[in-house]
């Protein structure tokens, strides 16, 4: 006499919150505007002294073809895990990472890392290159103007952008001076300037094979 809470219908639809599931599995809540809903939770009950690298995970599979014999085999995988031993008494043991798993000759592994570095989020590779394509504009947005490179944790130069964005500026060291930059004047003109370590204005050469 309660309300229906699961509903499986002939074609074996399991629909949870809804009486007609449109999928193998329809879960249905109603949340509030403006506020996270948690529609799924999943939790990995295990706890230990040394427990980094832990991780949770939800695989996706697909089946491939054979004439006599098809299989299901992994396709990806998306997974969390922790970075520390969590403990309850300090919250800053508990950060964690998002990897992406994707298959390439049959064999699943990760590829794209997202990982909280210092109060930094950091996209990382496992191996190989990332690789940026986009149909239109590939857009990075940064508040303070400054695009940083680094060589494995180590600093070794910076892009700024002036604030209007008339000038663009390449550092040789993000702390240092040793600059080559482009400056679009008023009137449209570009004009080019170097900056050698002292602060001083520097020659500019270019070599051409």
């Amino acid at each position: 006499g309660g309300d229906e809470g699961i509903r499986i219908t002939d074609a074996g639809l399991v629909g949870i919150g809804t009486s007609s599931p449109g999928a193998a599995l329809d879960v249905e809540k109603t949340g509030t505007a403006k506020s996270n809903l948690d529609i799924v939770e999943l939790t990995n009950n295990v706890n230990a002294v040394d427990m980094d690298g832990t991780e949770t995970s939800i695989l996706f599979n697909q089946w491939a073809y054979d004439g006599s014999s098809p299989a299901v085999q992994d396709a990806a995988r998306i997974t969390v895990g922790t970075t520390a031993d969590w403990t309850t008494a300090t919250a800053a043991t508990q950060d964690s990472y998002m990897a992406f798993h994707i298959a390439r000759n049959g064999t699943v592994s990760e590829k794209l890392r997202i990982v909280d570095d210092a109060a930094n989020t950091k996209v990382a590779t496992i191996d190989g290159d990332l690789i940026l394509e986009a149909e239109d504009d590939i857009v990075i947005n940064s508040e303070d103007g400054n695009i940083l490179f680094q060589d494995n944790g180590s600093a070794i130069g910076k892009i700024y952008e002036s604030s209007g964005g008339s000038s663009l500026t390449l550092y040789e060291s993000p702390g240092g001076t040793d600059s080559f930059s482009l400056t679009c004047l008023t009137h449209g003109a570009t004009t080019m300037g170097t900056i050698d370590a002292s602060a001083q204005s520097a020659d500019l050469t270019l070599d051409i094979d």
